[in-house]
């Protein structure tokens, strides 16, 4: 029985279509490739990422990421040459956050229920106060 699982798993593997860039797909791979950077960053495996909305903070450094899963992660050292990066949860408990952007010190973010500013008041790298925009 073990032995027909196997197959029947590499057999899968082997037929389903390889994934391309969609640069190569649609034939503009090279000339995307002179404005923007692909870059594989190395994820833990226990950090299960279905990134939702990105954001460069202002300091160029870290990279926020909102998962549909309820949480705001910030990434050090995504950016360098040759990214280990670090990895540290800022919030949790949100509703499937689809969009977010960073400006004065706060998070702004959409929500399945709402707009929410979410900010670290006590600068310990950790949201703390979560005001609701709007909710209609």
């Amino acid at each position: 029985m073990t032995f027909f699982l196997k197959l029947i798993f590499w057999s899968i593997l082997w037929l389903a279509p390889q994934q391309e860039p969609l640069g190569e797909y649609w034939g503009t791979g090279e000339a995307e490739a002179k404005y923007y950077k692909l870059v594989d960053i190395p994820l833990p495996k226990e950090l299960a990422i279905e990134a939702g909305s990105f954001e460069v903070l202002p300091d160029q450094q870290q990279l926020a990421i909102a998962t549909r899963r309820g949480d705001i992660i910030l990434v050090e050292g995504a950016f360098d040459v040759h990214p280990e990066p670090t990895f540290k949860k800022f919030a949790s408990g949100l509703d499937e956050v689809f969009g977010m952007a960073y400006r004065d010190g706060s998070f702004y973010i959409t929500q399945q229920t709402e707009v929410t500013r979410i900010t670290d008041t006590n600068g310990d790298g950790r949201a703390d106060r979560f005001d609701t925009l709007s909710d209609r």
